[in-house]
C-alpha cells in the first residue's frame, strides 16, 4: 500500500512529541477480538481508543463505523518509539560517564 508522502504536498507539520505520545499510545486497547458481524477471530486496535491519541488515522463513514489507517498509525508509533528509544540511550549513556 503506497501514497502520496512528498512533503511538498504537506503543510502545517505539528511534530509527535515522543515521551508523551509513547505514554499514551500505550493506553490503547489492542489485542485479539471476535468480529461480532463475522465470527472471526483477528487482532487489533479498538478505533475509539485510538481517535483519543491519533485522531488523524481513524475514518469515520456515513453510518458512524469507525476504521484505522493502520500503515499511517504504525508508522508514527515507530517512528515515536525510535525517537524515545534514542532519548533513553543518551540519558544511559550520559547516567554511565559519570
Amino acid at each position: 500500500v503506497t501514497t502520496y508522502s512528498d512533503e511538498r504536498l504537506k503543510k502545517d507539520w505539528k511534530l509527535i512529541c515522543a515521551r508523551e505520545f509513547v505514554q499514551a499510545i500505550s493506553h490503547v486497547k489492542a489485542g485479539t477480538y471476535t468480529r461480532t458481524d463475522t465470527g472471526e477471530r483477528q487482532v487489533g486496535v479498538s478505533a475509539q481508543s485510538l481517535r483519543v491519541v491519533l485522531p488523524e488515522a481513524v475514518i469515520e463513514d456515513d453510518e458512524g463505523t469507525l476504521s484505522v489507517a493502520y500503515g499511517n498509525a504504525a508508522l508514527a508509533v515507530c517512528i515515536a518509539l525510535a525517537r524515545e528509544v534514542e532519548s533513553l540511550r543518551a540519558r544511559v549513556e550520559e547516567l554511565e560517564a559519570r
